[in-house]
């Protein structure tokens, strides 16, 4: 990478850590309020996180398109958010419940299919049409839920864990990396890399979680040890690149580099997120773990 690209990429993506940095401080004032408004629920969260899904969901539908399928957008696009909002338990009604939804979505997407009066590809256009609303509906929604049922604090913790190792793992491997992780499937990548990765996402979890460790509201995260911490930042760095893995592999059956060209440098809001997207469901089931319950959503 050039220089100028370079301090492009520093600059776009110290801009948009200050306006994460804001957002997520407005969430945090708002839950430590503790009134019983939607904005102290996280609001805010699944706001950001329906914003990356609506446009990671387009993004796919791209990827389908280049592959000669076409999924039903408008079942896609809306029960994306849909998905993501659900996750908010707005309502108590067990109707709204997201797995009640994703059914619901999945038969709508059949019958969006018989109203295109056609039936090529029709199994390839349904298939992708389940796999964004899954991949990318129904994962980041367990990010909204991590926010929900556990507080801010273990949001900004998976946030803070996981880009700090995808930026640690970028720094390490343009610096150092030399041997290939897996050169097949995402040649950037190096083992450098990913070790670099590792550290910076140790590193930053337990600095964001200790940061935290004093707030008046009892938080799971309190009692995890540093070597318990020091697990969990490595699983965030682990989880993470196989999120990104996996959008590499979409990228390359699509033939494309990037997922979009939003944002400068960066490329599509898929490449932003897709390291959160398996991230944020594994949290949430070591934190149910932790927290004694069981069951999922």
């Amino acid at each position: 990478m050039s220089n100028k690209k370079l301090i492009a990429r520093i600059v776009f993506g110290s801009l948009m850590i200050i306006a994460l940095i804001v957002l997520f401080w407005l969430d945090y004032y708002f839950w430590e309020k503790g009134t019983n408004s939607l904005l102290s629920s996280g609001l805010i969260i699944a706001c950001i996180v329906g914003f990356m899904g609506f446009f990671s969901a387009a993004e796919l539908i791209n990827f389908a398109r280049s592959n000669g399928a076409s999924p039903i957008t408008w079942v896609i696009l809306p029960g994306t958010l849909l998905l993501i909002a659900c996750a908010l338990r707005f309502s108590g009604h067990p109707i709204f419940s997201p797995v009640n939804m994703l059914s619901a979505l999945l038969l709508l997407s059949c019958l969006g299919q018989i109203l295109h009066k056609d039936t090529i590809r029709a199994c390839a256009n349904l298939a992708w049409t389940a796999f964004i609303l899954i991949y990318i509906g129904s994962l980041l929604a367990f990010i909204v839920l991590v926010r929900n049922e556990f507080g801010p604090v273990a949001f900004i913790v998976l946030a803070a864990g996981v880009k700090g190792s995808d930026i640690g793992a970028f720094f390490t491997g343009s610096m150092i990396g030399r041997h290939k992780l897996i050169p097949w499937l995402s040649p950037g990548k190096t083992v450098e890399g990913l070790f670099g990765g590792v550290l910076f996402g140790v590193l930053l979890t337990i600095f964001s979680a200790r940061l935290f460790e004093s707030s008046v509201h009892p938080s799971i995260l309190n009692s995890m040890s540093m070597i318990e911490l020091a697990a969990v930042g490595a699983m965030f760095a682990l989880v993470g690149q196989f999120g990104d893995l996996s959008e590499s592999l979409l990228k390359r059956d699509a033939n494309l580099k990037d997922s979009g060209s939003v944002i400068p440098e960066f490329g599509g809001i898929l490449d932003l997120v897709d390291s959160m997207i398996p991230t944020g469901f594994v949290w949430y089931m070591v934190l149910k773990c932790f927290s004694g319950h069981g069951g999922i959503w």
